[in-house]
Formats: C-alpha cells, structure tokens, sequence
C-alpha cells in the first residue's frame, strides 16, 4: 500500500511540474491547401508565445529569385501571444495571394517558460506538407 501511495505522490509531482511537454510546434508549407503557415501551441493552458514564419517571396530583382518575407504572430501583448495557439505565415483564411511564393517555410518558435524564468526557442525548415504533425510533445 505504501509503495502504491509513493508512486501515485511521484506521477501526480511530475504530472505538475513537467508543463514543457505540453508545448509543441508544427511548420507546414502546403502550397496546394493554401497554407505556408507555423504554429507554436500549447495542449493544457495558455502561454506566453511568439511564432515567425519567414517565406521565400518572388521577387525577381533580387539575384537569388526571391527574397525572405517575415510574418509574425498577433499578439496581444506587444509581441507576445498569451493563448493556446499562435500562429504566423499564410493560411487559407488570410487575403494574401499564396502563388507569389515558393513552397517553402523556415520558422522560429519561441516560449516563456514560467517554471524557469527563460524564453525558450526552436527553429524548423520545411518545403513540406506535414499534415500528421500536429506538435504534440516535440519541444
């Protein structure tokens, strides 16, 4: 019975404490779908987080072919999101026309870890569609 007790005490601390696996992010660059967008979320309660999605513009004045575009997240406050989602880039709903873009999306995450007192980051790169990721524990 005592052992029982501990363990039930040990998975309901770590369960507590434990909010960076909550957190997760997803980019995707399905030009098809009308979507070149990345998503910072959080699966149990709002957080502090900021999303910047960078895609590549056509822009043929430019010796590469294209030049990099910033979209950053909606926040609330100032820059930072205090939400569930926070999102930047290009989705289905935005007026933004998708076909003067390459297929591609590099983006920044970037979290407030209360717990610790730091913003957190992550980085990923994508020319693709990624419709089974949906950030559940990848921080």
């Amino acid at each position: 019975m005592k052992v029982t007790f501990r363990c039930f005490l040990l998975i309901v601390a770590l369960m507590s404490t434990t909010n960076v696996l909550a957190v997760g992010y997803v980019t995707r660059s399905c030009k098809q779908a009308g979507a070149l967008e990345a998503f910072t979320m959080s699966w149990t309660e709002p957080q502090y987080m900021l999303t910047r999605a960078y895609l590549p513009k056509i822009d043929s004045s430019q010796r590469r072919g294209f030049r990099w575009e910033r979209f950053n997240s909606h926040g609330t406050l100032g820059i930072w999101d205090f939400t569930i989602r926070s999102a930047a880039g290009i989705h289905p709903w935005t007026p933004i026309s998708i076909f003067n873009y390459f297929n591609a999306v590099y983006s920044y995450h970037y979290w407030y870890n209360r717990s610790t007192h730091k913003v957190e980051r992550r980085q990923f790169g994508t020319t693709r569609c990624n419709v089974l990721n949906w950030g559940v524990n990848n921080w």
